[in-house]
């Protein structure tokens, strides 16, 4: 992303009219397939839970609607101000902040965005990586809100990868989309040190078998 193109006023809202739009256009082509579903809401027991996901996998995942509006965590940088003002564009709620500046302040936020109905939603390994290295923030806020954490990615049937760290997966026209959630894990409030960790591990693992399950839903369609 050119950044000084993003640091001018001007340039951020051409910039968010073009590709929103590219995007919307893009994702009204494609077919969805979602798996996983049922067992996701059933969990959930008709209240919002935590959503992760790898940041690569931000566009695909845009084709899902889902049941509940999202509160996103989205970083303080230049493409961070525009990935707000897309998401927004598809009726999500945003706050700002990371793992590394405003971590804090973002939990927070979306705990507050939580009561208000939101389901809190991580791309767990940002805002800069490592690549697929989860994050412990979802964990930490599935933990102390004592809601389940919902595992989910997605797998498109044509797509290119971004030359980004999170080798960002853009969706060609008239492709394919697989939407996959997991089981959904629980873990218990005050979770840290040792258990945090595994607890991560566990978390990304479980993303991990939602993409490779999408792989296969767009390999069997």
């Amino acid at each position: 992303m050119a950044f000084s193109l993003l640091k001018s006023k001007t340039g951020l809202a051409v910039t968010h009219r073009t590709v929103s739009a590219a995007v919307r256009g893009i994702l009204r082509t494609t077919r969805l397939i979602v798996g996983g579903e049922e067992q996701m809401l059933a969990a959930c027991g008709g209240a919002p839970p935590v959503y992760a996901f790898w940041h690569g996998k931000q566009m695909l995942l845009l084709a899902y609607e889902s049941v509940f509006t999202l509160g996103i965590l989205v970083s303080h940088s230049p493409d961070g101000e525009l990935l707000a003002l897309i998401l927004h564009d598809f009726g999500h709620r945003i706050t700002r902040g990371s793992s590394t500046r405003g971590g804090a302040e973002g939990l927070v936020a979306l705990a507050q965005l939580y009561r208000e109905g939101c389901a809190p939603a991580f791309a767990a390994d940002g805002p800069r990586g490592p690549y697929h290295v989860l994050k412990p923030g979802a964990v930490r806020l599935a933990a102390e809100l004592g809601r389940p954490l919902c595992p989910a990615s997605a797998a498109a049937s044509r797509c290119r990868r971004a030359g980004s760290w999170d080798r960002l997966e853009v969706v060609a026209p008239l492709a394919a989309v697989a939407v996959v959630f997991g089981p959904a894990l629980r873990f218990e409030k005050g979770i840290d040190g040792e258990a945090l960790k595994r607890a991560a591990l566990e978390t990304g693992a479980a993303i991990e078998a939602c993409t490779a399950r999408a792989e296969e839903l767009i390999r069997a369609r």
